[in-house]
């Protein structure tokens, strides 16, 4: 999970932890494919998904740890290995 303050917002920092984050996951060779998801409500979040290449796989009725109830939007991204 990330969250980042608004002021440091807008200045690539969420590119960075996905970088690193799939970095270390391709680095394992034991993955085949990684798993994300966020709330309805998180455009920032499903944006970020996208651009890196996350596809939707479905959605899950939720309630959330702040006693909410939102849908979980959920993303797979399939790993590509070269031979």
């Amino acid at each position: 999970m990330s969250y980042l303050l608004p002021e440091y917002r807008g200045r690539g920092l969420s590119r960075l932890f996905y970088e690193a984050r799939l970095r270390w996951i391709v680095e394992q060779e034991r993955f085949e494919r990684v798993v994300v998801s966020h709330r309805r409500s998180n455009e920032p979040s499903k944006r970020a998904n996208e651009r890196f290449g996350f596809v939707m796989t479905g959605t899950a009725r939720t309630t959330w740890p702040d006693g909410t109830d939102d849908d979980e939007l959920l993303y797979e991204l399939r790993l590509e290995r070269n031979p």
